[in-house]
């Protein structure tokens, strides 16, 4: 089975989410750790911010950025790439030229320390990431100048829109190409009513704390199961007792796994969101916007078309 038969059975659920440090060899006989470089983008300004940590990514998320997946694999030694933040733009700029980095904080700009770091060796896994600056932007006012990407067709399409190229602005330890995870609403949303369509009754309230449950999924077939007598078993229906998913080093080894996978998962999503339809989700009660907790059923993952090695979202 291909990716894109993988691609297109996630996408037939239709609950894929609509993005840093990991390990490679500076020199030949060294390993460093490599990490995930999380792409997220604010769509109020337009900007895309790049971060290898999990909780910034996280909390970016939850206050409306959009999350675009793994952007490509940085490591934890090698040549220094700088982030700086504009606080009159609110735009974030990543550099790894260290005149530039000099020039930014002398123009005022904050030196937010160093995001992570490219690799200084070059091997058949490298691979450039790409810098491009919109003119069409007021950098001087505005957030989202610039971008950065290592994919070709990205870095080609912005082009063709008036983009200036701006050049390679560092290396990824690995040519990656990155998958979208399947996720379960689980509707825990700090504000947020939860009603049933049988009896109205509300069974949840987002400002409710310490009640014992795994997720609103276990509340919702607990409320069916002693109130409209349903028979309706939570471990099949609620995600966050489902097996975690088990991961696999290679895309060779996780297709192997595939089959089984979907036969242990696709029934429990059909059931968990005919489970999901008997309620109602009133998110007006949130004054704080959080997006819905999810349920990871697969993680996102990156593939490197070298080595094959899979690098999960985490």
């Amino acid at each position: 089975m291909g990716k894109k038969i993988i691609v297109a059975l996630i996408a037939l659920f239709s609950l894929v989410v609509t993005s840093v440090v990991f390990v490679t060899p500076a020199k030949a006989e060294e390993t460093y750790d490599e990490f995930n470089v999380y792409r997220m983008y604010n769509p109020y300004t337009s900007e895309h911010l790049y971060t290898i940590n999990h909780s910034e990514k996280d909390h970016l998320y939850s206050v409306g950025w959009n999350y675009e997946g793994i952007a490509w694999i940085a490591q934890s030694k090698g040549i220094p790439v700088y982030r700086f933040y504009n606080k009159y733009t609110g735009e974030h700029h990543y550099t790894q030229d260290a005149g530039e980095k000099e020039y930014l904080e002398a123009v005022g700009w904050d030196y937010e320390n160093i995001a992570w770091y490219s690799s200084d060796v070059e091997t058949e896994c490298t691979a450039p990431v790409y810098r491009l600056f919109n003119p069409n932007m007021d950098a001087a006012h505005e957030a989202g100048a610039h971008h950065y990407t290592m994919s070709e067709a990205e870095r080609d399409a912005l082009i063709a829109e008036n983009w200036n190229y701006e050049g390679i602005s560092w290396e990824s330890t690995h040519k990656v190409e990155y998958y979208e995870g399947v996720y379960v609403n689980a509707y825990e949303f700090r504000g947020t009513q939860v009603y049933c369509n049988k009896c109205q009754e509300m069974i949840y309230d987002g400002w409710d704390r310490g009640t014992d449950f795994d997720s609103l999924e276990e509340l919702m077939a607990r409320h069916l199961n002693e109130k409209h007598g349903a028979s309706i078993d939570i471990d099949y229906v609620d995600p966050a007792r489902w097996t975690p998913f088990e991961e696999k080093q290679t895309y060779e080894e996780y297709q192997a796994y595939l089959p089984e996978y979907i036969e242990y998962i696709t029934p429990r999503l059909y059931e968990c969101m005919k489970l999901q339809s008997n309620f109602k989700v009133d998110y007006e009660g949130s004054q704080y916007g959080f997006r819905p907790k999810q349920h990871i059923v697969a993680p996102g993952y990156a593939v490197c078309n070298v080595c094959d090695h899979m690098f999960y979202e985490k």
